[in-house]
């Protein structure tokens, strides 16, 4: 099959299939769709939101390194300032990294962990 004609087909078919050779994901970067965002309520549906590796797959196989967020991003933004008011004194966020795919916030106050006396 030439190269045009593979274009034409993944063109065609939106995403790199699971059959693919070297060739096609070099290919999958000259078509409309590679890079795009991803449509999260089609690409959620029917599936279990979970950060793994099928979800990671599905995303890498439409030029995407990371699946969409399953939710609005205005809705995290918008909780923060009803975060700060239920932990006012609990001094700062420190962000972590728990494990590969699950980062982590706490909170510097009193208590077990904290730095304060």
């Amino acid at each position: 099959m030439s190269d045009a004609d593979r274009l034409h087909c993944l063109e065609a078919m939106g995403r790199v299939p699971a059959d693919a050779d070297w060739k096609d994901w070099d290919l999958a970067g000259q078509t409309s769709w590679w890079g795009k965002p991803l449509d999260p309520k089609e690409f959620w549906r029917d599936k279990v939101v979970w950060l793994d590796e099928a979800a990671k797959s599905a995303a890498a196989v439409r030029g995407r390194t990371w699946p969409p967020m399953p939710y609005d991003e205005a809705t995290l933004a918008r909780l923060y300032p009803a975060l700060v008011r239920v932990y006012p004194g609990e001094g700062e966020t420190h962000w972590g990294q728990a494990g590969l795919d699950s980062p982590t916030a706490s909170k510097a106050g009193r208590g077990a962990h904290s730095r304060q006396p």
